[in-house]
């Protein structure tokens, strides 16, 4: 009765209030009011993140400790003869009335007002649509959608056609120094499942989505540099280094953002080209990229096979827009500046799966994070 009832955490007072002046014992009274943690709206968010099995543990162990719990302090209170006579129990008769709390709740209205205006105009309920998609579960009408399409469904490929191998896995030479700004897991598990769902195509890349991401990093452009940025290159120097031989010809550089690993990558091809939804982020890279681009990675406004090599750092996996602008002997350097622990961490056998066609890899590890190049074979 009493997890069914239940509305919030304080609305279990006056019930209980009642229940005691009507007879039940004092521990259940005890037991009632613990049963505020099994509120129904809880138990299905729990089965929302975490699955029925799991919500059916915590229920049966949250129940037996608030039985428990109410069997203990009946007898330890009857024991010590401090359990309050039953007819002394008030029940609060008061209706609604003017007083310093109807003030607090007015004042805390209006603030929840503006912040409610201020979540609605800086793209919350994009957001709150793009995280709801990063189940399978919650977009089972997605499948068949081609990863960065906006105009529909498509043939599902069959799984031989999304098998790829990493045939190479290289020793770390750059060692990992201290102070390494991980993310709260939470948050970058929700950005990974995100990731992992739109690679793989169990989602849809919208026009929403777009802009509401193009729409943040505007705002975090200014201080990107010395606020964001990890002022780390080992991956992409490693990679670089020793995920060769790389071909002659442009680099596509995608998410580019300020641009610091631009001129990293101007020593090894010819012409970096750099592409960003965020044209404030390509602004601050004035004088570091001479060619900008603003465009959407799903949609790049480039011909078939026009670029060697993709350079993909902490950016979304778009697997058919970058085969089909790659040429055949193009590479993709996929770079992941926080290794496991970046919010759009990818492994190189996932990113080899989703590429249409088959496809090798080599992979290691530098620094805070871990990087691969991808070549095609058929």
């Amino acid at each position: 009765m009493a997890i069914a009832s239940i509305v919030c955490s304080i609305g279990d007072v006056p019930p209980a209030a009642v229940l005691w002046k009507g007879g039940i014992s004092f521990g259940g009274v005890v037991a009632f009011i613990f049963a505020d943690l099994l509120l129904l709206p809880i138990l299905n968010i729990y089965r929302k993140y975490y699955g029925a099995r799991t919500v059916a543990f915590l229920l049966g162990t949250v129940y037996l400790a608030m039985v428990i719990a109410g069997y203990i302090v009946e007898f330890a209170f009857g024991g010590l003869g401090l359990i309050p006579d039953q007819a002394d129990a008030e029940i609060p008769m008061e209706g609604v009335s003017r007083n310093y709390t109807t003030w607090l709740n007015i004042a805390l209205l209006l603030l929840a007002t503006v912040l409610l205006v201020r979540f609605w105009r800086t793209g919350g309920l994009s957001m709150l649509r793009m995280m709801a998609g990063t189940t399978t579960e919650a977009w089972p009408s997605t499948r068949g959608w081609r990863a960065g399409s906006t105009h529909g469904p498509i043939r599902e490929l069959p799984s031989t056609c999304w098998s790829g191998r990493v045939t190479a896995t290289l020793p770390r030479v750059l060692p990992s120094p201290d102070g390494k700004p991980v993310p709260p897991p939470g948050t970058a598990d929700v950005f990974r499942a995100f990731a992992g769902d739109l690679a793989a195509g169990r989602r849809p890349w919208t026009t929403e989505t777009a802009q509401f991401i193009a729409a943040q990093f505007d705002q975090l452009a200014t201080d990107w540099d010395t606020t964001r940025a990890t002022g780390r290159d080992d991956p992409l120097r490693d990679a670089l280094t020793r995920g060769g031989p790389l071909p002659p010809g442009p680099c596509l550089e995608l998410g580019s953002g300020t641009g610091p690993y631009t001129p990293l990558l101007s020593t090894v091809f010819s012409q970096v080209i750099t592409v960003d939804l965020s044209l404030r982020m390509l602004q601050q890279a004035r004088g570091r990229s001479p060619v900008r681009v603003q465009a959407d990675a799903s949609t790049l406004p480039l011909p078939d096979s026009s670029v060697a090599a993709i350079a993909a750092i902490d950016m979304l996996l778009f697997a058919t827009e970058t085969a089909r602008v790659l040429t055949h002997d193009g590479v993709l350097l996929w770079i992941n500046q926080l290794g496991s622990d970046g919010p759009l961490y990818l492994p190189a056998t996932a990113v080899a799966a989703a590429l249409p066609g088959t496809w090798q890899a080599t992979e290691s590890e530098a620094g805070w994070g871990s990087w691969a190049v991808l070549r095609r074979t058929r």
